[in-house]
C-alpha cells in the first residue's frame, strides 16, 4: 500500500478552499488569485470544486432575468466585504479567542468542587459543628448574633427541617457554651454533637 503525498500544506489548502467561490466569480485580489491558481495546479480536489462552482454559477446566472441583477448586487457586497477581509478576520479571531477563554473559565469552574448549601448532607461545615441548637422563633437576629458572640460560637449549618442550627464553638469552650445556652430562655433546645476534641 502506498500513501499519496500532497505537495502542499494543509493551511494553504484551507485558505485556497475558502477563496474558491470568489475565484469563480472573479472578485479576488491579484495576490489571492495567484495563490489559488498555484494551488489549483497541484490539487485535483479543489479543481473539481471549481468546476462544480462554475456549473452552479452558470445555472444561477441563466435561471431568471432577475438573477443577474441579484448576482451583481451580491458580488458588490462580497467585494466590499472582501476588501475588509483582513480586518474582519482579525475581529473574528479576537471574538473566537474570547469565546475560548470564557469557555475555559466556565469548564474550569465546573471541575472545581461543586457549590453546596449549608444544609447539604455531606457539607464540610457539619463536620466542624459541635452543638445543635433550636432557638425560640421570636428571637431577633440582633439577639441571636449577641448570644452567639457571647459564647464564642458561629452558625455553620441550618436551619434543618426541625428548625435547628449547627454551631461551631471555639476549641475548648464547648461545655461552657453548652451551659450558657441551656440557661438562656431564648434557646428551646441545645445538645452536644460527638466528643469534644482539642481541635
Amino acid at each position: 500500500m502506498s500513501a499519496r503525498v500532497l505537495p502542499f500544506d494543509a493551511a494553504t489548502h484551507k485558505m485556497a478552499d475558502v477563496l474558491l467561490p470568489w475565484f469563480v466569480n472573479g472578485t479576488l485580489e491579484d495576490e489571492e488569485r495567484a495563490l489559488v491558481e498555484q494551488h489549483l495546479s497541484q490539487c485535483e480536489r479543489c479543481r473539481r470544486e471549481v468546476e462544480w462552482l462554475q456549473e452552479l454559477h452558470a445555472a444561477c446566472a441563466g435561471a431568471s432575468p432577475a438573477v443577474p441583477r441579484l448576482r451583481e448586487r451580491l458580488m458588490a457586497r462580497q467585494s466590499r466585504w472582501h476588501r475588509a477581509h483582513p480586518w474582519s478576520r482579525a475581529v473574528m479571531a479576537a471574538q473566537l479567542a474570547a469565546i475560548v477563554v470564557l469557555g475555559a473559565v466556565v469548564v474550569g469552574d465546573e471541575t472545581r468542587a461543586p457549590y453546596r448549601t449549608l444544609g447539604a448532607a455531606e457539607s464540610a461545615a457539619r463536620a466542624s459543628a459541635s452543638l445543635v441548637v433550636v432557638f425560640d422563633p421570636a428571637v431577633t437576629e440582633l439577639d441571636l448574633r449577641r448570644m452567639l458572640h457571647a459564647v464564642g460560637a458561629r452558625i455553620v449549618d441550618g436551619p434543618t427541617q426541625a428548625n435547628a442550627y449547627l454551631l461551631d464553638v471555639t476549641p475548648g469552650a464547648r461545655e461552657q457554651a453548652l451551659r450558657a445556652l441551656k440557661g438562656d430562655r431564648r434557646v428551646v433546645l441545645v445538645e452536644p454533637l460527638g466528643e469534644e476534641s482539642g481541635r
